[in-house]
């Protein structure tokens, strides 16, 4: 009776333990998941923002460092400036709209 009991006691001890090792691994497949997910999400919106101001700069064809309403305008049809906006998930913005949100002179 007692070696019965012995050898219960270490399957379930046995089995416990290869349950840890397996909990353990996904959650640290799942912490790594994460941490990828939150770079990737971070090296998007760089590149967003890179191309942001690089459209940005185009725009401003008169070198003043700011950017009228109709230098806007002219850059508010490209591909790039509405595929940004699209990822920014602001919804479609007239020019207007646009400017207005930007401004910062008021």
């Amino acid at each position: 009776f007692v070696f019965a009991l012995y050898i219960t006691l270490m399957v379930l001890i046995v089995l416990n333990i290869i349950t840890a090792i397996f909990v353990n691994d996904a959650l640290e497949m799942s912490q790594a998941k994460k941490e990828d997910a939150v770079h990737a999400a971070r090296e998007r919106r760089e590149a967003l923002f890179l191309t942001l101001r690089s459209l940005f700069h185009q725009c401003d064809v008169d070198s003043s460092g700011t950017i009228s309403k109709s230098e806007l305008q002219s850059i508010m049809e490209k591909p790039d400036l509405v595929a940004c906006i699209s990822e920014l998930d602001i919804g479609n913005l007239d020019t207007g709209t646009l400017f207005d949100i930007l401004d910062i002179n008021g």
